[in-house]
């Protein structure tokens, strides 16, 4: 999602790092949910709505955007 531009590619790897850091790892997902907003996706199109509830339904749960199962 994010390896078309590289400056977004750059902000991406260094909220993955921050995110690392702390816990929540919200610089990760306020990023997709920015770029989700910027750029549509079929599924989610300009819902706003549907994006913030995919959000909240985020499983991102490790650094770098990984999800670990428990």
């Amino acid at each position: 999602m994010f390896l078309i531009n590289k400056d977004e590619m750059r902000v991406w790897h260094d909220k993955s790092r921050r995110d690392s850091l702390q816990t929540g790892f919200s610089g990760i997902a306020d990023m997709i949910e920015d770029k989700l907003v910027r750029h549509p996706l079929i599924e989610y199109g300009g819902d706003l709505a549907r994006i913030s509830e995919e959000r909240a339904a985020c499983r991102i749960n490790a650094p770098q955007g990984r999800v670990m199962f428990d």
